[in-house]
């Protein structure tokens, strides 16, 4: 008798009640488990005391899920690869997982019909199963982006993914040629961080018309939480930069060192290329595993946004020491298939694959 990962929606709203639905399958009686809760309310699954091992797809090939442990039998999804799957037995050539999917049944609790809503033992091929550190980034999954927009226009977003062909140019390189290119990193950043010190919260910036002013709001703020530190300025541009710290967001700041006007407000930490021609920042977003990049034209000192991207498979390091600039103007960085980034305890990954980004 299959075992079922649930959930349990009711038809009607209610308060949640915990209960037993009973379901006819032929004249096999299935005593399900069940949670009730409202309707439009995120549910936590009802989980089992199943022993479950989380493992990935590694075959670049699609791969036919099974309602039962042959090729010929109900094919009942697709998976690609990185998809994970929790492993809740195993047998021969196969291994039991719990569904991706959910699929409906319906049932009845205190003569009330509910529609049940439930993962189900499926089967999947154990060759094509193995473990998140067999993950790696492609060349081609690299490219691939689900947002794009070009300077102040609308943007663009697709969850299929679209192919980056245009202001940027990417290529996966070895570790030893990554370390390499390190001993000759420009920096493009005065870092005298103790030139400017916040005071009870404070953060002053001289300028010469006039000066600017951070200040941070209380870290039990929750919501409303703000925080800034001086991290340096860059002398070409003469701009100084600031990083905010929030809620559940960064940002960094550039004001202008003349004017005393904040000029640009990025993502993540700028970039500078050595040309004086180009600023590129990336955030390596936990919240939707992928990297979000913004790219910057300077042209007589003025700075203008050129492009903004998600790509869909990768996350950059994390370490800003560790993403630099190099004299050909190339930008070198760790990168991680998206769901390597943590280790199965819940820890940073070491990073294992690097990569060039080149501005066109």
């Amino acid at each position: 008798m299959n075992r079922f990962f649930l959930l349990i929606v009711s038809l009607t709203l209610s308060c949640q009640n915990k209960g037993k639905s009973e379901k006819l399958v032929g004249q096999e009686s299935i005593i399900i488990d069940s949670v009730f809760v409202p309707l439009d309310t995120t549910v936590v699954d009802y989980t089992n005391d199943i022993p479950i091992t989380k493992s990935f797809v590694v075959s670049r090939d699609s791969v036919i899920v099974r309602q039962a442990m042959s090729t010929r039998s109900k094919a009942m999804e697709k998976a690609g690869y990185g998809e994970a799957y929790e492993v809740i037995g195993e047998e021969g050539d196969w291994l039991a997982v719990w569904s991706r999917e959910r699929y409906p049944y319906e049932g009845l609790h205190n003569g009330e019909q509910r529609v049940i809503i439930a993962k189900r033992k499926v089967f999947i091929p154990r060759s094509v199963i193995g473990k998140v550190s067999d993950l790696k980034l492609s060349k081609e999954d690299a490219l691939i982006i689900s947002f794009l927009q070009v300077g102040e226009k609308e943007p663009l977003y697709n969850e299929r993914g679209l192919v980056l062909k245009d202001f940027l140019s990417l290529e996966l390189i070895t570790e030893q040629e990554f370390r390499q290119q390190k001993k000759g990193a420009v920096e493009m950043i005065v870092r005298d961080t103790l030139t400017h010190v916040k005071k009870e919260g404070v953060l002053v910036l001289p300028a010469t018309i006039k000066n600017y002013v951070f200040k941070d709001s209380p870290i039990d703020a929750e919501e409303n939480r703000a925080e800034f530190e001086y991290v340096g300025y860059n002398p070409s541009l003469q701009q100084y930069i600031v990083n905010g710290s929030y809620y559940e967001s960064i940002d960094y700041t550039l004001v202008d060192m003349h004017t005393g006007e904040q000029t640009v407000s990025m993502v993540d930490f700028p970039h500078f290329s050595p040309d004086g021609r180009h600023i590129i920042a990336l955030y390596t977003n936990p919240y939707e595993d992928c990297v979000d990049v913004e790219l910057y034209r300077i042209v007589d000192r003025k700075i203008t946004p050129v492009a903004s991207f998600s790509f869909v498979h990768w996350m950059a390091g994390t370490e800003t020491k560790d993403i630099f600039f190099t004299k050909d103007n190339s930008l070198y960085l760790p990168v991680f298939y998206n769901k390597t980034f943590w280790t199965e305890e819940g820890q940073l990954s070491t990073p294992k694959q690097f990569m060039r980004i080149t501005i066109k």
